[in-house]
């Protein structure tokens, strides 16, 4: 049995609405596929307007833009059909680089590929991948960051710090840091919120922030993958390295007189 959903119409939603339902009846999800254009990948992960402005949902208070939705999409899928879009097929040549294999097509791929890299590429007679619901769950929870291999052409820039980074000073780097990022995922951790796990998400234009809670298990650090990025990792790296706090600053961090209640003071 397939059922296809309508192109703004998220995943995750119909998962929840068939909750058990589908177990008693012995009916198991055996894949969550995603079709996209490659070409249009780009464009829609920093398109600005929200999907109801832009047309995609008729539910006027929907303020996710397109990005947002489709890299949640991204992650809930196990398995990614990249097709040719319509205008495509329509309007260019055999030869386009639009068309399927193509370098722009390419590109598309290798870009879908990098921010879902557990997906399975399903092309032609290929098998499509398989649905783990907890694997999913854990893809798309607020700070979840995926293992990467470091030596892939294709893998995000990874950025580490393993002190505690100053609340103004990484709020004054962050637009550096997001310029020309598709997509980030990342936690953060805050001197400002010393015990509190922060995750942060960016979808083009769109960088948000939300707190998951204590650490408990967690080793804290800060951590942020960047994908589709045009900075050079050692410049970026940089930047980011001077978010953290000072030796001076750490030092002072944990006195009663700088941190009380959790909170940063700065003297």
């Amino acid at each position: 049995m397939i059922l296809g959903l309508p192109a703004t119409w998220p995943s995750g939603r119909l998962l929840e609405m068939l909750g058990n339902k589908l177990e008693p009846l012995n009916i198991q999800i055996s894949s969550i596929t995603l079709a996209l254009d490659p070409i249009e990948l780009e464009n829609q992960m920093w398109d600005r307007h929200t999907l109801w402005e832009s047309g995609f949902n008729a539910t006027e208070h929907d303020e996710r833009t397109s990005g947002e939705f489709f890299f949640t999409e991204l992650m809930q899928a196990d398995t990614l059909v990249p097709v040719e879009g319509l205008e495509t097929q329509l309007l260019e040549s055999a030869a386009s680089p639009r068309r399927a294999g193509g370098s722009d097509f390419t590109a598309g791929v290798e870009l879908a590929r990098q921010m879902a890299p557990h997906a399975q590429i399903c092309v032609h007679d290929e098998e499509p991948g398989s649905f783990h619901p907890a694997a999913a769950r854990q893809r798309t929870q607020a700070g979840h960051l995926p293992r990467i291999t470091a030596a892939a052409d294709n893998a995000p820039i990874r950025l580490l710090a393993e002190r505690p980074l100053h609340p103004e000073r990484f709020r004054e780097a962050l637009p550096s840091l997001a310029e020309s990022c598709t997509c980030i995922r990342g936690v953060l951790w805050v001197a400002s919120t010393l015990s509190e796990r922060v995750a942060i998400g960016g979808a083009g234009p769109r960088v948000w922030m939300e707190n998951t809670g204590a650490w408990d298990s967690h080793i804290a650090v800060s951590e942020l993958l960047l994908y589709g990025s045009e900075h050079e990792a050692s410049q970026i790296e940089s930047i980011f390295d001077q978010c953290q706090v000072t030796e001076e600053e750490l030092n002072g961090l944990f006195d009663s007189t700088h941190h009380q209640g959790g909170e940063w003071h700065e003297s």
